[in-house]
């Protein structure tokens, strides 16, 4: 969940990889809040610090940067009602993110000697014409 200890260990984990992997890896806390209360009640709004792990790796051309962006988050509760029926929180039920995407996103992060043949073998005009190849393992 947004803001917990365990937010933060798994933004930490990530960073390691990346490092591991070879890229520069850092995190960043931002704040942010949500809403809070039952429907026709107050509403309060809770604050909360989260994590995002940024890594960059330079590449070799100078043409630009391709950017790949995942999330990993799960539902907040939004009233005492959701907490007494066990929805959100750290027990993460509700609406949940199965992390697929940042699956995909480490197995772009590591050099592929398969891929790498793969484009050794490519014509200098295939080369030309390709802007971006994405490996979904």
């Amino acid at each position: 969940m947004a803001g917990s200890p365990a937010e933060l260990l798994a933004a930490e984990h990530l960073q390691l990889q990346f490092r591991a992997l070879g890229y520069q890896s850092d995190l960043r806390a931002f704040n942010t809040r949500y809403r809070y209360g039952a429907p026709g009640q107050k509403v309060d709004w809770r604050r909360i610090t989260a994590s995002s792990t940024i890594a960059a790796k330079a590449g070799q051309t100078g043409q630009g940067e391709i950017l790949i962006i995942a999330h990993l988050d799960t539902y907040l509760p939004r009233a005492d009602r959701d907490l007494n029926h066990n929805l959100g929180g750290l027990t993460l039920q509700g609406v949940d993110d199965n992390a697929a995407g940042l699956g995909v996103m480490l197995a772009l992060a590591p050099d592929l000697a398969g891929s790498q043949d793969y484009l050794d073998r490519m014509s200098p005009q295939e080369k030309q014409q390709t802007r971006l190849v994405v490996d979904l393992q």
